[in-house]
């Protein structure tokens, strides 16, 4: 083990900035010796928003069934590690990103070429969603700017839209944290989904801060 990775066991390294028009300073930190995507008040990638979405995969009991996956908002791609290392599946993943940097920050920094059956969009989400023909048999929502959901993605149009393209007993994992989104926020997005024909539950305080919101056919 070298020093640097030695001493991230007691102190995070900083070892890059990067600066984003949409998601502000960034930094590549080593941290328990594995490199994370952080802004200034929040994890991105690889850290703490890691455990937070495979908590979720564990809790809709993640496992072959689940072939096609869209996950909008893909930080540097932790998601792809998790569900090609962690749960074992080879499922097809398909990431949106609003943001052409974060594209590449997961390419240079985090290796995420090297995992096939991988698409990369960048585009906005909605549009996406809204211009989609395919259904998915999971779709995780992790749309931050810095650690704050854009209001659009809260709202009942956006809810239906994500709902029409989940496959029959498919799942959304929608990620929330606490602080910043209010919690009648949180319950009309819960109840948005009942009304699509969804059975939901949330998770509360993963890891202390963030709400996941989890609702299946």
């Amino acid at each position: 083990m070298n020093l640097k990775k030695l001493f991230s066991y007691f102190l995070p390294l900083r070892l890059k900035n990067y600066s984003s028009e949409l998601n502000g300073n960034m930094e590549i930190n080593l941290v328990n010796g594995k490199k994370v995507l952080d802004t200034k008040s929040s994890n991105y990638s690889f850290g703490s928003l890691q455990r937070i979405l495979e908590h979720g995969l564990k809790a809709i009991h993640f496992d072959e069934r689940f072939k096609n996956i869209l996950v909008l908002g893909m930080g540097a791609g932790s998601i792809v590690e998790s569900v090609r290392i962690r749960f074992g599946s080879d499922a097809r993943i398909t990431l949106v990103d609003i943001d052409p940097l974060m594209a590449r920050i997961a390419e240079e920094e985090f290796g995420i070429r090297q995992y096939e059956n991988v698409l990369i969009h960048i585009q906005d989400a909605e549009a996406f969603v809204q211009n989609s023909r395919e259904n998915y048999d999971l779709i995780i929502v992790d749309l931050f700017i810095i650690a704050t959901i854009p209001e659009k993605f809260t709202k009942k149009s956006f809810i239906d839209l994500l709902s029409a393209r989940v496959s029959d007993k498919g799942s959304i994992v929608y990620n929330t944290i606490r602080k910043t989104l209010p919690s009648p926020a949180r319950e009309e997005i819960i109840e948005d989904f009942k009304r699509n024909g969804f059975e939901t539950k949330i998770l509360k305080e993963i890891e202390y801060s963030n709400d996941l919101i989890l609702a299946s056919k």
